[in-house]
């Protein structure tokens, strides 16, 4: 869904201008309700970044975002750490990578307009020096020349870890001639094949399958961590500075162990809680000139960086108290009055306080949408007399489908669209297939969503990441339990081995097979061994291997299943010819019934729904009496 069309209704807005004017000498204010805020920011200049009270609102901000952005415009969400300060935690991998990948867009050159949404404690974290951060990136070019061995040296330094395969970002392999590398900045990871010292191809690759996907021209490499470590002698400096004469002697140790590991290149989880120690810049830091800082309720994010601060200061006193922290250790975060410093001094700024009704700074006539609560026949009713009246009707809906069949039963026509590409007439209704946390009139604008039609918008389930084959069988197989192999059939898994071939170690899965046959298989083919699964709970016979045993048996499992599919073909036959029921299409109140289900249905879903609707209101096949000869 797109609605970047519309914008044009604020844009060109008289007091539009004024605003924008006041933007570019200082500091402004404006005044307005919620739902209208994305269709504000996405109407300002670039580049911006929109400052949150908290990540909730700043994920549901960048949906509506989307939205209303032109679809080339990129749009990023800082997220926030999910540990407290002075945790010994490693943080998410994954909120680690998303906060990598904007610092390295911004980083680039290229990227003059950026839009970023940050909640405040992720803005408050303290992060890498964006100077520091851009010298350690590289960029990779097929043709370029490349000592491999420093290329290697270079990214443990920054961060990544080296191991056999490489499957999450921050990881690195070298084999021969072929580098695999996994930059947060990218989807997947690449494989740079070299011949010499020379760049001859990068390719990137499927994380699961460790296949090559596509060629690529370049490769930007950047920090795998949001922590990088200054040369050895001032690393030692800065490490031995700790005032460690009230810790306890458990913490001592802890500490001194730490800082052998650190100053021997080594890592390990939890040592990300050094990282104030090092980083002492902001996300405010990478924003390049010009950018427009939006507060979206100042209020809210004072009070929520206040309570950081207050949570933060009982911590850190508590394990001062029990030895667990030296006296001295710096503070990992950022408070309100150092980042409002920060803003005020470098960025403009605009503050999108709260609406109360009566304030007229920089306000727009924004109203609220009438409120249906699921009563359908009053919201046609009123949408009616509105195209009567000679109002612009703009309803973004799930439930495009259904509303245009009630529509049509008004005679009111309107196919659902995906896109808005230019400001609809006056007295015209467009039904936009999408969704909105809120809808809003202004002038003889109205916008309709789901809120105001059913009381409530779908949500959105979190898709969960799937884990890569090799993650899988490391987490989910025993020893001892039973696995297919596509080739060579049923055996037992018995546990990995590491070997070296062509002087390269890998890791293998052991199978056993009968007649005590073994099987080794690198942990990067696990995609042909499947975990058994059989009826009965009975343990099944190995097969053999170098036998034609396991091909026999996959050829009576074929036959086998040939004749189950003539028979399910012959079953559906006969159903199509016998006599059906044609239900009725649905309803108002089934249509109702639908579009009260909370969650978001996929693509596949309401493809299903629709084509099992279609099919029970078929009547197959109509019985009709003969007469008697």
């Amino acid at each position: 869904m797109n609605l970047s069309g519309l914008l044009p209704l604020l844009t060109d807005r008289p007091d539009c201008q004024p605003l924008v004017q006041k933007l570019a000498e200082g500091h402004e204010r404006a005044s307005l309700i919620d739902a209208a805020k994305p269709f504000l920011l996405a109407g300002l200049s670039l580049p911006m970044l929109v400052i949150t009270p908290n990540i909730e609102r700043a994920k549901a901000l960048r949906d509506e975002l989307v939205a209303w952005c032109s679809p080339e415009q990129t749009i990023l969400l800082f997220p926030e750490l999910d540990v407290l300060p002075y945790e010994r935690l490693t943080p998410d991998l994954s909120t680690v990578q998303k906060r990598l990948s904007v610092l390295a867009t911004l980083c680039q050159s290229g990227q003059t307009s950026p839009l970023i949404i940050a909640s405040a404690h992720a803005l408050s974290h303290k992060t890498v020096s964006a100077t520091d951060f851009a010298s350690t990136c590289l960029l990779v070019k097929s043709g370029m020349h490349i000592d491999m061995s420093r290329f290697v040296t270079h990214c443990v330094e920054i961060g990544y870890e080296t191991g056999e395969i490489v499957e999450a970002p921050g990881d690195v392999s070298k084999r021969g001639g072929i580098i695999d590398i996994f930059s947060p900045n990218n989807d997947n990871p690449a494989r740079i094949e070299f011949f010499g010292d020379e760049v001859e191809s990068i390719r990137w690759f499927d994380p699961a399958s460790q296949r090559s996907v596509e060629p690529a021209e370049s490769l930007a490499i950047v920090p795998a961590r949001e922590m990088l470590l200054p040369p050895k002698d001032q690393l030692e400096r800065v490490l031995t500075e700790f005032d460690l004469s009230h810790c306890n002697n458990q913490t001592r140790d802890l500490i001194y162990e730490d800082i052998e590991l650190l100053l021997g290149g080594q890592w390990r989880d939890g040592l990300q809680f050094y990282a104030p120690v090092f980083n002492n810049s902001t996300l405010l830091d990478y924003l390049p000139p010009k950018t427009l800082a939006i507060l979206d309720d100042p209020e809210s994010i004072s009070k929520e960086l206040e309570d950081l601060e207050s949570q933060a200061t009982g911590l850190r006193r508590g394990q001062i108290e029990r030895g667990e922290l030296p006296r001295n250790f710096p503070v990992p975060y950022f408070g309100w009055v150092e980042i409002e410093e920060k803003i005020t001094r470098n960025i403009r700024r605009l503050s999108l306080e709260k609406w109360s009704g009566t304030d007229t700074s920089s306000s727009f006539d924004f109203g609220t949408a009438p409120n249906y609560a699921g009563q359908i026949s009053r919201f046609l009713e009123d949408t009616s007399k509105g195209l009567r009246d000679g109002n612009r009707i703009i309803i973004v809906s799930q439930q495009a489908e259904r509303i245009s069949e009630l529509l049509g039963e008004q005679d009111i026509l309107a196919s659902p669209v995906s896109q808005v590409e230019q400001v609809p007439p006056p007295a015209s209704l467009t039904l936009v297939r999408g969704s909105l946390y809120g809808g809003w009139t202004l002038d003889e604008t109205i916008l309709i969503t789901d809120s105001e039609l059913f009381g409530f918008v779908k949500k959105r389930r979190p898709v969960p990441k799937h884990r890569a084959q090799h993650e899988i069988f490391l987490a989910d197989l025993s020893i001892g339990d039973y696995v297919v192999h596509v080739d060579h059939g049923i055996s037992r898994f018995i546990g990995l081995t590491n070997m070296a071939t062509n002087g390269t170690k890998r890791e293998y899965l052991i199978l056993e097979y009968a007649d005590d046959g073994k099987l080794y298989v690198p942990t990067d083919q696990v995609d042909r061994v499947a975990r058994y699964v059989g009826s009965g709970g009975y343990a099944p016979s190995l097969s053999r291997l170098n036998t034609q045993e396991w091909t026999r048996t996959k050829q009576r499992a074929k036959q086998a299943t040939v004749e189950m599919a003539q028979e399910l073909l012959a079953i559906y036959a006969s159903r199509e010819i016998s006599p059906g029921i044609a239900f009725q299409p649905d309803s108002l109140w089934e249509q109702e019934l639908d579009a009260s289900f909370p969650y978001e249905e996929t693509h596949d879903q309401m493809q299903t729904i629709h084509d099992v609707k279609k099919d029970m209101e078929k009547l197959k096949w109509q019985f009709e009496p003969h007469s008697k000869q």
